[in-house]
């Protein structure tokens, strides 16, 4: 017999999961950090209420797929500043100091 909050918990796996990868193409970290914290109250949830091994290790890897997209997209969104707001700043600088 299905247990309906461990079945509760598998579904707001797949939410995770899903809001991890949908962070890509809307929100980025906006959407993809929520996600990663609402993972990781998903696990302590689990545990607490003895959920089955194969429901953590869905929960735990929903979690980590939030990681690593909210790891990729802040990492995008520094060097996106960096390459096109810092780099050209810095040579408007000497450029300003060079006298052209």
């Amino acid at each position: 017999m299905l247990n309906p909050a461990v079945e509760r918990l598998r579904s707001n796996a797949t939410m995770v999961r899903i809001m991890a990868f949908f962070s890509f193409v809307t929100l980025g970290p906006l959407l993809a950090i929520p996600a990663w914290f609402w993972g990781g109250s998903l696990v302590s949830e689990a545990q607490s209420m003895g959920a089955p091994a194969d429901v953590i290790a869905d929960i735990r890897g929903a979690r980590s797929a939030a990681m690593i997209c909210s790891v990729i997209e802040i990492v995008g969104l520094v060097v996106f500043v960096v390459i096109f707001f810092i780099i050209p700043f810095i040579i408007a600088l000497f450029a300003i100091g060079a006298g052209y």
